[in-house]
């Protein structure tokens, strides 16, 4: 498979001829046309269960409390064919409630029946479940799905980050017919994207500051903060395909620049030595390597524990084997630890794949072992590219460490698998190391 891909730096100047608002939403709530609702079969696709008649997602930076927040509003709406496409009909939203970063906003949903009768959804059908210390999902079923009916729901995510935005994914098991994504931010702030597609495209059109690409999985737009994927067929699961997500056709967002008072510029995504540093000056990581204070207690337990073995390789699995059995792994992949020292997660017994690796990262170096954190993207989290520094594409922390000369991959996670055999998730390719040896620890 190919894969296209386009990186663009947003401008204040730029945006500055084109209008959102001149644009109107390409649906209306409750608004769903003769044709759609009496479809049985999708002509492009006779064998699909269902088929997105229409996604739409727009994202906007907005005064918040005390800060800027972001606004993430989604509208879908699907059309279940037959009855292989019921569990469309059940929904699942992630949030990352971590520290309360995102609240979701539950807006309307609605079942529209082949005889036009119409089923509302209240507040009360949604439940919010949290799953984890930094996930939730919130959740709600359509009742009375029937063959034929058409299913929509809007809902908004707030968050407190403006750094990120959500990834928007155009393809999906089933045909689309057309999906949308606008992004409406302040002239402060700048933001770069990454379009993925799973077919190589042609540009077929470019006029008045908007592109059109076609390809073999539909027909793509790009204009000034609006993106649109027409016709986008199915994205079958193929063997031997770590995740279709490396495929699927998506756009990814991050900040790139913030204007200050006075006519300063920040530059916020820089290139990858800037993300280390910024890595290292984070409370949740640099600090956690660094600061002896909050790692102490587990290096004054274990190290005089293992001086009396005499070999970096036997005091290595001795560091790794103690962890693995005592430090529970709460089967959750992080950069980042909680907000607690490393000394208060040892103590209760249980971690992240971040503060697993970690612990065992300060008992190496303390013990005179060399080793670096390596950043990785799990398998189901897709795959790196070397091209651009954003640190969203990794969600695991593993080491590198070397042993007689020798590199070893440690992963803490698991008590039955020995140093130096990575867990089958983490074998994706390639992954970020980090040059930590002109940090030095502090007090």
């Amino acid at each position: 498979m190919m894969r296209f891909f386009t990186l663009l730096l947003f401008s204040a100047c730029f945006f500055g001829a084109y209008s959102l608002h001149a644009q109107p939403d390409p649906m209306k709530f409750s608004l769903v046309s003769p044709f759609d609702l009496k479809m049985k079969v999708f002509e492009a696709d006779s064998t699909a269960p269902a088929v997105v008649l229409c996604d739409y997602g727009r994202a906007s930076v907005e005064p918040g409390a005390s800060s800027y927040q972001l606004d993430w509003k989604h509208h879908k709406r699907i059309k279940i064919l037959n009855k292989q496409g019921f569990d469309y009909a059940n929904v699942a939203i992630p949030v990352y409630s971590y520290n309360d970063r995102e609240h979701f906003l539950f807006e309307e949903a609605m079942v529209h029946l082949p005889d036009g009768k119409k089923i509302k959804l209240t507040k009360k059908d949604v439940v919010v479940e949290q799953l984890n210390n930094y996930n939730s999902v919130a959740k709600f079923t359509f009742p009375q799905v029937t063959e034929g009916c058409v299913i929509e729901y809007s809902y908004t995510i707030k968050s407190k980050s403006i750094y990120e935005l959500r990834e928007w994914y155009f393809q999906f098991e089933i045909p689309v017919v057309l999906s949308e994504i606008r992004v409406d931010f302040p002239e402060f702030v700048d933001y770069v994207y990454l379009f993925q597609g799973n077919e190589g495209m042609t540009i077929t059109e470019e006029k008045d500051g908007i592109k059109r690409y076609t390809g073999k999985n539909g027909n793509f737009l790009v204009a000034p903060r609006r993106f649109v994927l027409e016709n986008a067929p199915a994205m079958k699961e193929e063997a031997y395909v770590t995740t279709m997500d490396d495929y699927r056709a998506r756009i990814r967002f991050q900040l790139s620049d913030v204007a200050h008072a006075g006519g300063y510029i920040e530059k916020v995504m820089g290139d990858w030595p800037k993300l280390q540093k910024e890595l290292m000056e984070s409370s949740q990581f640099g600090d956690q390597l660094l600061k002896k204070s909050n790692y102490k207690k587990i290096t004054e337990k274990l190290l005089r524990q293992a001086a009396a073995l005499q070999g970096n390789k036997e005091k290595l699995k001795f560091f790794y084997d103690y962890l693995t059995a005592n430090v529970h792994w709460d089967e959750n992949y992080s950069l980042f630890s909680h907000e607690k020292k490393l000394n208060e997660i040892f103590e209760q017994g249980k971690a992240n794949s971040a503060e697993l690796n970690m612990m065992l990262y300060v008992l190496l170096t303390e013990a005179g072992i060399k080793a670096s954190p390596l950043l990785l993207s799990t398998r189901g989290h897709g795959k790196m590219y070397e091209e651009y520094p954003i640190l969203d594409q990794f969600n695991h922390l593993i080491l590198m460490a070397e042993i007689d000369g020798k590199q070893l991959l440690l992963d803490a996670t698991d008590p039955l698998r020995p140093p130096g055999y990575p867990s089958i998730p983490a074998l994706n390719g390639r992954g970020l190391k980090l040059d930590l040896d002109q940090a030095a620890p502090l007090g």
